[in-house]
């Protein structure tokens, strides 16, 4: 009887540790990417005591992607910018 539970308990403290063996080939290298994009404006009008009409505004953009692995790391970032204005503060 004790020569059964000495071996049911050997069975039961040594079977995990075969089966969570890790090999060198387990390894992932880690890597990651991302993407962002961010948009912003604004956009103002006037009409008053003025002969015609006035507004300005203005649009910009910000893009940014990202890839990192452990043999090389790149980045790209673009940004950009649109305005207009009519009336009062303009040039033409």
């Amino acid at each position: 009887m004790l020569k059964k539970l000495y071996i049911g308990l050997m069975i039961i403290l040594f079977l995990p540790a075969t089966s969570m063996a890790v090999s060198l080939t387990d390894y992932v290298i880690p890597e990651s990417f991302s993407k962002d994009l961010y948009l912003n404006g604004a956009f103002n009008f006037s009409d008053g005591n003025q002969p015609r009409s006035s507004y300005n505004g203005y649009t910009s953009a910000n893009f940014n992607t990202r890839y990192s692995s452990i043999p090389r790391v790149w980045s790209l970032k673009a940004d950009g910018l649109y305005e207009i204005i009519r009336g009062r503060g303009s040039r033409r």
